[in-house]
């Protein structure tokens, strides 16, 4: 998303050339397929844990957090996995995220026409929201897996 903004706005005559169909399929296949090993990897070291005390979670949804407690077992590699996955992938799309940001937030001042400007910022506007929602998720993420 933060590529397809930085093409959007910065290089708009490059658009369809830049963001062709074979570049989207390229970014999916590479997103889903980190997320997909990633994922991989922390269920297996929640899979190699034993557990002997209830199996009652309180929680919607069955997270690492409270499998941790529930587990009898070392926890130590799991917690530590689970703290470097979420700051290496927090950093990583941290630093292009904010990258391509700055590169488009040069371009959309160099705009002479404040209508422009308010176009470009609103371009852009939906992808704020999830890049904030995604570093707030992150963050409390690791925060929750620290304590």
């Amino acid at each position: 998303m933060a590529y397809d903004c930085y093409v959007a706005i910065c290089n708009p005559l490059c658009y369809s050339v830049k963001i062709s169909g074979r570049v989207c399929i390229c970014l999916a296949v590479c997103s889903y397929s980190y997320g997909f090993s990633a994922g991989l990897f922390q269920d297996i070291l929640i899979f190699s844990m034993t557990f002997c005390k209830s199996n009652v979670i309180n929680h919607f949804y069955c997270a690492d957090p409270p499998l941790i407690k529930l587990s009898c077992c070392d926890t130590y590699i799991k917690e530590h996995a689970m703290l470097i996955s979420a700051g290496f992938n927090l950093s990583n799309s941290l630093t292009i995220i904010l990258m391509s940001y700055a590169f488009i937030i040069a371009v959309i001042l160099r705009i002479k026409s404040a209508e422009g400007r308010l176009k470009a910022f609103s371009t852009c506007g939906s992808h704020m929201m999830a890049v904030i929602l995604f570093l707030l998720d992150s963050f409390l993420h690791v925060c929750e897996t620290t304590h």
